[in-house]
């Protein structure tokens, strides 16, 4: 593998790590909110934190 392969592949690695850790905050955050839900009848989204509830299949 060549050297800019490899550093590619580090800076994916990177920012995947990176994303897992945002991931990780946005569910705390949504866990924690009080939410007020907007939609339709299909779903509705918190309006404070963006949590989605899916009502319709």
């Amino acid at each position: 593998m060549n050297r800019a392969a490899a550093e590619i592949q580090e800076e994916i690695a990177r920012t995947k790590k990176h994303l897992d850790l945002l991931e990780v905050a946005l569910h705390r955050l949504q866990n924690e909110c009080n939410h007020t839900f907007e939609g339709n009848e299909y779903y509705q989204i918190c309006v404070k934190c963006r949590l989605t509830k899916v009502l319709y299949y």
